[in-house]
C-alpha cells in the first residue's frame, strides 16, 4: 500500500515537470526556427549548427548553475559511460532533427509529430524494461496518433522529408527516454544532465564544424 501511495505521489510531481518539459521543447523548436530560417536579417543557420548552440548553451548554463550552487557538482565515478554516450548520440540526433523539420515547416506542425515519441518511449518501454502498460495507456496512445496522421495524410505539405525528419525526431527522442529511465535507476540527475549536454555538445560542435558560418545579427547587422 505504502509502495503505490510512493508511486503516486511521484507521478503526480513528474506531471507538471512533464508539461513544463514540453512548454521547453516548443519554445525550443521556436527558437530553432527562427535562426534556422534567418528572421530581422539574420542568415540562416543549417541545423547541425543550430543544435551546437543549444547544447553549447546548455553546457554554459549548467556551469553558472554549479559554480552558484557548488554542492550540485555532481561525482562522476562509476558513470555508465555506454548509457550516456548512447543517450547523447540519440538526444542530439533527435534535436537535429526536430530543428531540420521546423525549418522547412510550421512549428506547430512540426511539434505535434514530434510529440509522437511518448508513444514511442511507451512501447520501448513495454518490450525492453517489462513496464506494464495498461488499456488507459493503449487508448491514450492510440487517441494521440490522431493528430500527427491527419498532419501526414497523402496531399498535404506536411507530407514531405521535413515531416520524415519530425518523425524521426520523435523516434529518436523516445529512445533517448528509455536511455533515460535506465541511468536513473543507478545515477543522479544532476549527472544525467550534465555528461548529456558535455557530451552532446562534443558531438554537436564536432559535425557542426563541417557546415559552420559566421552568425549575423539581426536588422542586417554584420
Amino acid at each position: 500500500m505504502k509502495v503505490t501511495q510512493t508511486r503516486h505521489r511521484s507521478a503526480h510531481r513528474a506531471i507538471p515537470a512533464m508539461i513544463g518539459a514540453a512548454a521547453l521543447i516548443a519554445m525550443t523548436s521556436v527558437t530553432g526556427k527562427s535562426l534556422g530560417v534567418g528572421i530581422g536579417g539574420a542568415s540562416a543557420l543549417h541545423p547541425l549548427q543550430v543544435s551546437a548552440g543549444r547544447f553549447v548553451f546548455a553546457v554554459l548554463a549548467l556551469a553558472a548553475c554549479v559554480a552558484v550552487v557548488p554542492r550540485a557538482r555532481p561525482d562522476f565515478k562509476g558513470a555508465n559511460w555506454r548509457l550516456h554516450f548512447l543517450r547523447s548520440a540519440c538526444g542530439w540526433s533527435g534535436v537535429t532533427a526536430t530543428f531540420a523539420a521546423v525549418a522547412q515547416m510550421p512549428v506547430a506542425e512540426a511539434t505535434a509529430i514530434s510529440f509522437l515519441s511518448p508513444i514511442v518511449a511507451l512501447a520501448l518501454a513495454a518490450l525492453l524494461l517489462n513496464e506494464h502498460v495498461g488499456l488507459r495507456k493503449i487508448f491514450a496512445s492510440c487517441f494521440a496518433l490522431i493528430v500527427p496522421a491527419l498532419i501526414l495524410r497523402t496531399g498535404t505539405e506536411a507530407f514531405q522529408i521535413a515531416g520524415l525528419f519530425a518523425l524521426l525526431a520523435a523516434a529518436l527522442m523516445g529512445l533517448e527516454a528509455i536511455f533515460t529511465k535506465s541511468l536513473t535507476g543507478s545515477e543522479p540527475p544532476m549527472r544525467i544532465l550534465i555528461v548529456n549536454n558535455l557530451l552532446g555538445s562534443l558531438i554537436a560542435v564536432t559535425a557542426a564544424a563541417f557546415v559552420w558560418v559566421a552568425p549575423t545579427t539581426f536588422n542586417g547587422g554584420c
